[in-house]
């Protein structure tokens, strides 16, 4: 978030926010040790540890998100969020009926449902 340097109400905004970020890492880092490693479950051990939110609130997943993100924004990239891995085709196909997944394959490609329907008379699905 970058702060306007004409407001300085925005700037002073800014400042806290990084400072509460600052003292509130080390509580991070911690949960990250802990092994809470998704940030819903980093979110559940800050409330059970009574490390107060941004806001004085309960943290959630987004405000964890929001305070990694201030914190690789100050620099401290090894707090940067992975992004979840996508569920491979391959997955899928081993969990689904060959008709499921035929169906999961035309409403991925947007099918219409009519045009399912047809296929689904031709013996195509």
């Amino acid at each position: 978030m970058q702060a306007s340097t004409n407001n300085p109400g925005a700037e002073a905004t800014k400042a806290n926010a990084d400072k509460h970020a600052l003292e509130t890492m080390p509580a991070i880092k911690a949960a990250i040790a802990a092994g809470a490693s998704g940030l819903g479950k980093m979110a559940v051990w800050l409330n059970a540890q009574g490390v107060p939110a941004p806001r004085g609130g309960k943290w959630r997943t987004e405000t964890v998100r929001r305070m990694r993100q201030r914190l690789v924004d100050l620099g401290y990239d090894e707090l940067k969020v992975k992004p979840r891995p996508r569920f491979k085709l391959s997955a899928l196909s081993s969990v689904l009926s060959p008709e499921a997944l035929a169906m999961h394959n035309a409403l991925m490609m947007e099918v219409t449902p009519g045009l399912i329907a047809q296929q689904k008379l031709a013996g195509k699905l």
